[in-house]
C-alpha cells in the first residue's frame, strides 16, 4: 500500500468486473431494442447530423454571381425561342 489516494500500478489497468457486468447488461439490452425493432419492421433511423448542415461558402457573393448568369442566360434562351415563334404565328396568320 501507499498513500492514501495512491492505485495500485498492478490493479490501475484491471477493469472492475460490476462495471463490466453493467456494460454487458446495457449492451444486451440495446441489442434486444433493435432486434425487435428489427422483427417488426420499423427501421431504426441512424441519425448524423453532421451530415445534413451544408459547410458555409467563403465567399457567397461569387456563388450569387453565377447563380444570375445561369438564370440570364436560361432568359436568353427562351427569348430566343419566342423571337422565332412571333414571325411563325404572324406567317400563319
Amino acid at each position: 500500500m501507499g498513500p492514501p489516494g495512491f492505485q495500485d500500478p498492478e490493479n490501475l489497468h484491471k477493469p472492475d468486473e460490476s462495471r463490466l457486468d453493467k456494460i454487458e447488461r446495457l449492451r444486451a439490452e440495446c441489442l434486444g431494442q433493435q432486434g425487435s425493432g428489427e422483427k417488426h419492421g420499423d427501421p431504426i433511423p441512424k441519425s448524423n447530423s453532421s451530415d445534413h448542415v451544408p459547410p458555409h461558402v467563403p465567399f457567397p457573393q461569387r456563388l450569387r454571381k453565377k447563380q444570375l448568369d445561369t438564370q440570364f442566360s436560361k432568359f436568353l434562351d427562351i427569348f430566343k425561342k419566342w423571337h422565332i415563334n412571333i414571325p411563325f404565328a404572324e406567317v400563319l396568320e
